[in-house]
């Protein structure tokens, strides 16, 4: 990581992981996928857990 990484970023870095779990609560309470990117591909991952692929535009 970057040394010039200040509180402020270091907080909002730690919260991340929280963030991506309250999602994946909310897609199966909503029966909506959660998109986010991984390995630079959009994908979105389904409440049964699967992944697809999402062509950018």
């Amino acid at each position: 990581m970057n040394k010039n990484i200040d509180s402020r970023d270091k907080e909002i870095l730690r919260m991340v992981p929280y963030i991506i779990d309250r999602a994946r609560i909310d897609g199966k309470a909503n029966n909506t996928p959660i998109v986010y990117k991984k390995n630079g591909q959009m994908v979105e991952e389904y409440p049964d857990g699967t992944i697809k692929i999402v062509n950018e535009a």
